[in-house]
């Protein structure tokens, strides 16, 4: 991956989504580094298929399924990941939720 040394890396974690941030050293621009960010999303793997159940489930019933706090990765099915990695072209000092 040819993260750089001595550099900064910024990571952020939120509900279904992580983000990372760091420079790398890019084969093409030789000892130059460049900024990369890589989001990666994280969906459930099942699909609801009536969805006045599922508000009906959320809003009136307070369905545990749908209202849990927490998570356990031995209960639930592996989530469906996907993944976009971006070269910027100016720094990213710090993520924050925005």
């Amino acid at each position: 991956m040819n993260v750089s040394e001595g550099e900064p890396i910024d990571m952020h974690l939120s509900e279904n989504k992580f983000i990372l941030s760091f420079k790398r050293i890019s084969r093409y621009t030789g000892a130059l580094p460049q900024q990369e960010l890589v989001v990666t999303e994280f969906y459930y793997a099942r699909e609801e298929l009536d969805t006045v159940k599922l508000l009906k489930d959320f809003y009136l019933a307070g369905d545990k399924r749908l209202t849990a706090n927490e998570f356990s990765s031995f209960n639930a099915d592996s989530p469906i990941v996907i993944q976009e990695s971006y070269i910027l072209t100016v720094d990213v000092k710090k993520l924050v939720l925005t």
